[in-house]
């Protein structure tokens, strides 16, 4: 391929620039300079061979953003002056990446979103823990299969309990069971700028929605939540029903995969009968029967607000139900 096209596509883009293309750091030189005039969004740093050195350059920067227009100065290829102005998200593959350029990203005040690499180390969620304290800007953050355990709970609640920015996390596919969810719910009593957080598939169980559930009593800045295939069972929906009585702020709600049954359909129905705020909740895959949807018709029957319901995939539902 012709780098030098590529790069003359860089500053035409609005959208993404994937680092992929970058081979050597005389390339990234190029791409300091795209990266000055350049209306990109999105920087996905990839498999590219630039090495630690590159990164280092790309982190520099970085941290030399300001936001603003670097005007005819950005025409010289001076790595002092070529300053990325509206680069937004930035999608880290690769765990050494994140290390190098977590300083950079503590002063930088533009980016605003941030997608880390799988499988976390200790230093990566040490450097996360930093991150989240310093930056004052970044509002989404993806830890989508980061694996990082009741470790990276413990340093993530203790961030999000400080940090008034982060209006978005996700957090699907880290199995960090009962003890990280704990950590995770003391955050979310005293963190109220989260509003939309996804813990689907983290292994909750009955134990983790305990805390949870009484983190959502007091929590009044989380309205849409996914709480799917977390296994919490009957006496995990009991649970959550009595928090749902209280929480006047969630409009969105995702509970599937959860095996409530019956007994935990009975006690969602009774929350929905006083709550007035949830608008949308999705339960399929929850191996309710007849018994628990007459009890859920019961509730609908009265409740409002209620705008958008997924049942799908009941499999002890007959025909005639």
């Amino acid at each position: 391929f012709n780098v030098e096209n590529i790069f003359r596509a860089i500053v035409q883009s609005s959208n993404l620039i994937n680092t992929n293309a970058i081979d050597s750091i005389q390339d990234l030189d190029e791409l300091e300079f795209a990266l000055s005039v350049s209306r990109t969004k999105t920087l996905l740093l990839m498999d590219g061979n630039v090495g630690v050195e590159g990164i280092e350059k790309l982190a520099h920067k970085l941290m030399t953003s300001s936001g603003g227009s670097v005007g005819n100065a950005a025409l010289r290829l001076d790595s002092e002056l070529c300053q990325p102005r509206s680069i937004t998200s930035l999608r880290c593959p690769k765990s050494q990446h994140f290390d190098k350029l977590t300083s950079a990203l503590e002063k930088n005040s533009i980016i605003s979103d941030i997608r880390l690499p799988g499988h976390l180390t200790s230093l990566n969620l040490e450097n996360l823990q930093s991150l989240l304290r310093n930056n004052g800007n970044i509002s989404y953050v993806n830890l989508d299969s980061c694996n990082i355990g009741s470790e990276g709970y413990e340093k993530l609640a203790s961030a999000l309990k400080v940090n008034n920015v982060i209006s978005k996390i996700d957090l699907r596919n880290n199995n960090v069971g009962p003890v990280g969810i704990d950590q995770l719910a003391s955050a979310l009593r005293v963190n109220n700028v989260i509003t939309k957080i996804n813990l689907r598939h983290n292994s909750v169980g009955p134990g983790g929605i305990d805390p949870l559930a009484s983190a959502l009593k007091v929590n009044t800045a989380i309205s849409d939540i996914d709480l799917g295939y977390n296994k919490i069972g009957s006496r995990g929906a009991e649970k959550l029903a009595l928090a749902l009585q209280k929480n006047k702020a969630i409009t969105v709600i995702h509970l599937d995969g959860n095996n409530i049954g019956n007994k935990g359909m009975g006690m969602l129905a009774m929350a929905l009968k006083v709550n007035d705020i949830i608008s949308s909740i999705s339960l399929q895959e929850n191996g309710f029967g007849p018994e628990g949807a007459e009890k859920l018709a019961s509730a609908l029957k009265v409740n409002k607000a209620i705008l958008k319901i997924n049942l799908f995939l009941q499999s002890n539902w007959s025909v005639g139900c």
